[in-house]
């Protein structure tokens, strides 16, 4: 069986790695023209994470980057420590909550889907889809066509794949903004391995320090969706509003 993954991100690279461990022949094909090393912010993989990448024979390759999480420290709004506990799985190295940036983690499986002989193919923009009685023949803006026994749609959140198929369907907005930075010029106080959350109000804020002492840092806050054609990254006016709503 011949597979065709739209979408070489997190999901679709994953995938690949799966169905080419199920024994099917398996190519991804992702628009972005090299690995979007640089792209995005950063995740935190939870234990079940880790088992779902072990699963895949992928632990190697993912935790070679980024670093591993042990502990949680949950503070209040005066600063004050509620709790601080194990997280996950952390007596197994590789089962620990692991944080890295997701370009990293893209990077990581892509380069092992490569390793393992997964044809992974960049610049390749989906335009259309046709069924027939021979497969699923997609059509890319290249000129260039595929035709596989089953088709995955991992095209993220504005999917071709789903717009061509269930045009109708519309991802809805969770209610929530989240920001995420870096900083290292504000090294923040905790202990090594441990994620530390604040909660004192509508606002959640966590961090967690990389070995090389970098802050990772994220808030989230519940709001109105972003009016049409609004720029993605926050604003000028978005960063003084963040601020006060942590000062709260």
């Amino acid at each position: 069986m011949r597979v065709l993954v739209i979408g070489g991100g997190i999901a679709g690279t994953a995938t690949a790695l799966g169905l080419h461990k199920a024994g099917l022949d398996v190519t991804v094909f992702e628009a972005h023209p090299d690995t979007a090393e640089d792209l995005g912010a950063f995740l935190t993989l939870a234990s079940n994470g880790m088992r779902a990448l072990a699963q895949l024979d992928a632990t190697s390759a993912v935790t070679a980057v980024g670093f591993p999480l042990t502990s949680l420290r949950l503070l209040d709004g005066r600063g004050t420590e509620v709790s601080h506990a194990p997280l996950g799985e952390a007596a197994d190295p590789a089962l620990r909550y692991r944080c890295l940036r997701r370009g990293e983690l893209n990077a990581a499986l892509q380069g092992e889907a490569v390793r393992r002989g997964i044809r992974v193919r960049h610049g390749i923009r989906l335009v259309s889809v046709a069924g027939g009685p021979d497969g699923v023949t997609a059509r890319f803006a290249d000129g260039t066509t595929a035709t596989g026994d089953l088709l995955v749609g991992a095209d993220g959140l504005r999917s071709t794949v789903r717009r061509l198929l269930l045009p109708g369907v519309r991802p809805g907005y969770a209610g929530q903004r989240v920001y995420y930075g870096y900083t290292r010029t504000a090294p923040a106080p905790g202990p090594d391995g441990s994620i530390t959350m604040i909660r004192g109000g509508a606002t959640a804020f966590g961090y967690a320090v990389s070995p090389a002492g970098e802050t990772y840092w994220f808030a989230r806050e519940g709001g109105d969706p972003l009016p049409a054609g609004a720029p993605a990254a926050p604003t000028a006016g978005a960063r003084e509003r963040l601020l006060t709503l942590l000062r709260a």
